[in-house]
């Protein structure tokens, strides 16, 4: 990640269609990998150890990448959850995995955590994308809200290449999801 901002980092990394002016908007790599630092410092204002467990549960978008390459950088195995799962699946990978952080889409997706918001009490933060009412959860937090102003000017975290990175969780058609 960092090679390919240093090769151009005034060119367009991605493109995100914004429907209220039914434009889309580009992001260059030297914007994707400021907003990746100050995920980063985020992360590490949460006190989470290389190894522990994040997870993503997001439709496709730049947050998506921002987070998965910080974790990355921080030395810390994301979990991808499917947004559209039933709630005992979600609270099983999460339970599961061990995560200890949670990024959502917002209203939505709180929604559906909602039936099993004592099931996944060790989560310690849910980070929405989407500022939200969140009454009664002190885990919850708006993106915008979360991140530091200036990103982490340190180097990734010196993990092995051999550690494990992600846990990518089957379906469970044919029972309980599995890690893999």
């Amino acid at each position: 990640f960092a090679k390919r901002v240093a090769m151009t980092p005034g060119a367009v990394a991605y493109l995100e269609h914004d429907p209220a002016s039914g434009t889309w908007k580009g992001s260059t790599w030297a914007e994707t990998a400021r907003m990746v630092g100050r995920v980063r410092a985020a992360l590490a204002g949460e006190g989470l150890a290389p190894g522990e467990r994040v997870a993503i549960m997001l439709r496709n978008g730049r947050e998506w990448v921002w987070f998965d390459q910080a974790a990355a950088a921080q030395g810390l195995v994301t979990v991808p959850v499917y947004v559209d799962d039933r709630p005992d699946n979600i609270a099983y990978c999460l339970n599961d995995a061990g995560v200890k952080l949670l990024l959502v889409e917002g209203e939505e997706h709180l929604k559906r955590l909602a039936p099993v918001r004592e099931q996944i009490a060790h989560v310690r933060r849910i980070v929405t994308v989407k500022a939200v009412a969140a009454e009664g959860d002190g885990r919850v937090r708006a993106l915008d809200d979360w991140l530091p102003p200036e990103p982490v000017q340190a180097p990734p975290v010196d993990t092995d290449g051999h550690a494990l990175a992600t846990i990518v969780y089957t379906s469970g058609t044919t029972g309980r999801p599995k890690g893999v």
